[in-house]
């Protein structure tokens, strides 16, 4: 995608992940039409519900159409040579078919490990990628593998830091390796969303009962004055004693607002401790303090 020289009339994106969606986004400000087809039963299969529903709204707004629970069945050339390529995919019991001048494939990435004899080298892996430890240690002391090829989190920052991980254990400094756990995400869309923690669908398979608060870009002074995403939610999820597990955002700015959030779950921080923290007026950071204090 990156390499074509024209803007496509038609556009066809199969998979509705964040790469997916955020070509979706581009193509359709530049004047493309836009469809998504997505096998799971909604966008953003790995984001919290609220957040993929909302997002797939304002989507649909922008006038690109999102097909989900659809998984693709064929694509082919049309018999003519105008280059035009047909989409056939299932949903509801039927087959539909779209057309398009360009399918982008967007249904995920696989570490290509076949070449590379990790059996012979002893080195553990999976179809997902190298077996690690929490330094990203393979089987093998003294062998790390970092970034997608281990399959644990396909992010560049996330590669980043299991690299400084790595670096640490190999210095024997463990007070510079840095913390795996809660690495945010965001997604380039427009709007932005981002996400940090657990879904509140996870949190209450660990943890049973949890604490949900939000806070709504409408009710923003700054949101409204920059006329930011007027259906923006920021969303909470922690435990019944206020422990923050999960925080999720969808409007302007998410994938900044995001790391107040981070931080405070990194360190165990609770509803009062973002609560209580003071910010300043009028910013999109009062959305994080508004829905602590629902």
């Amino acid at each position: 995608m990156l390499s074509l020289d024209h803007v496509p009339e038609r556009l066809c994106v199969i998979g509705g992940g964040v790469v997916g969606l955020e070509f979706a986004s581009v193509f359709r400000s530049f004047g493309s039409e836009v469809t998504v087809v997505e096998f799971a039963p909604e966008i953003l299969p790995a984001f919290d519900g609220d957040i993929a529903r909302r997002l797939r709204t304002a989507l649909k707004k922008r006038g690109i159409t999102v097909h989900t629970g659809s998984p693709v069945t064929a694509i082919h050339a049309a018999s003519t040579r105008n280059g035009e390529l047909h989409v056939s995919f299932e949903r509801k019991g039927s087959i539909s078919e779209i057309i398009a001048d360009t399918v982008l494939m967007a249904v995920g990435r696989s570490p290509r490990l076949q070449d590379l004899n990790l059996e012979g080298a002893g080195i553990a892996h999976t179809p997902r990628g190298i077996t690690v430890d929490e330094h990203m240690q393979t089987s093998v002391p003294g062998v790390y593998a970092v970034g997608d090829v281990n399959g644990l989190c396909p992010l560049a920052h996330a590669a980043t830091a299991q690299s400084f991980a790595a670096l640490a254990h190999m210095l024997g400094k463990p007070e510079l390796a840095p913390n795996l756990e809660h690495i945010p995400a965001a997604v380039f869309t427009v709007p932005e969303c981002a996400t940090v923690g657990l879904t509140e669908a996870k949190a209450k398979e660990i943890h049973g009962e949890v604490v949900v608060r939000k806070s709504h870009y409408r009710s923003n002074g700054r949101a409204l004055s920059c006329d930011a995403t007027p259906d923006g939610l920021v969303k909470i999820v922690c435990t019944p004693d206020g422990r923050l597990l999960g925080g999720h955002i969808i409007g302007n700015a998410a994938s900044e607002l995001i790391h107040e959030l981070a931080a405070h779950i990194h360190h165990g921080g609770t509803l009062s401790d973002l609560r209580r923290m003071v910010h300043a007026h009028p910013t999109l950071s009062e959305l994080l303090a508004q829905a602590a204090g629902e």
